[in-house]
């Protein structure tokens, strides 16, 4: 189990940087993309266009949502706050 949850930490903690590492190409996006879809099939291969920022949002949530059960369990994981981040990028 803690080797699991190891993992899990260290899976976290690549994907927040790799989000990261996006932020400045989702800056660039323009008002036509951000109002427009993502290509995404369902579990059964149906196409099912999703709407591009609650979909983006949803990805962002959820890795919260796993780093909060890390730390509830009492494990060190990544930052869970978004403006410390968002602190270091504007004033490194």
């Amino acid at each position: 189990m803690k080797h699991h949850l190891l993992m899990l930490a260290r899976y976290n903690l690549w994907a927040t940087r790799r989000l990261w590492q996006h932020v400045n190409a989702l800056r660039r996006l323009d008002d036509a993309r951000l109002a427009g879809s993502l290509s995404h099939d369902s579990t059964k291969g149906v196409p099912s266009p999703l709407p591009f920022v609650p979909t983006l949002t949803h990805v962002f949530n959820h890795g919260t949502h796993h780093r909060g059960q890390i730390t509830a369990m009492g494990h060190a994981c990544s930052e869970l706050d978004l403006l410390p981040m968002l602190r270091e990028e504007v004033m490194p």
